[in-house]
């Protein structure tokens, strides 16, 4: 598995792909943390060394203050299922769920939970694409939307 990159790699993502591969290698949980130190870089090692050796071997834990601590917002999780295109060493099936975590990402910081806020979030979305923004703002002025 390839090392994490704090400039351009989704934490939630990467330790999502991380657990799938210790699962598939059937690695024990107890070992997960000593696993994942050899593939992130030496500032977030420096930030799980910081925490309680019983905290620090704990997974559940290190993943929750790794989460905490590189939360990407809505709209970086829009750009980055835009931009997101299959690398020639993954699967479909990767791809697939990279995608996937991207978009509940942006949906769950958004707060979007109903079928018609999806609605008009992608509706949205296409209106900014097309650099609109006056017609937009008219439209849910329109409609009592604030």
């Amino acid at each position: 598995m390839p090392r994490f990159n704090i400039q351009t790699d989704d934490m939630g993502l990467f330790l999502e792909l991380f657990e799938r591969q210790a699962k598939f290698a059937q690695i024990p949980n107890g070992r997960w943390v000593s696993y994942l130190i050899g593939i992130l870089p030496t500032e977030i090692n420096n930030l799980i060394a910081r925490e309680p050796e019983d905290k620090a071997r704990d997974y559940a834990h290190i993943k929750s203050l790794l989460l905490q601590r590189f939360k990407l917002t809505a709209e970086k999780f829009r750009q980055l299922m835009v931009k997101s295109q299959k690398s020639p060493d993954s699967t479909w099936h990767d791809f697939y769920h990279e995608i996937k975590t991207y978009f509940e990402g942006w949906l769950s910081g958004l707060k979007v939970e109903t079928f018609d806020q999806l609605k008009d979030l992608m509706i949205v979305d296409q209106i900014k694409k097309k650099g609109h923004l006056e017609i937009l703002r008219n439209i849910f002025l329109m409609s009592g939307r604030q």
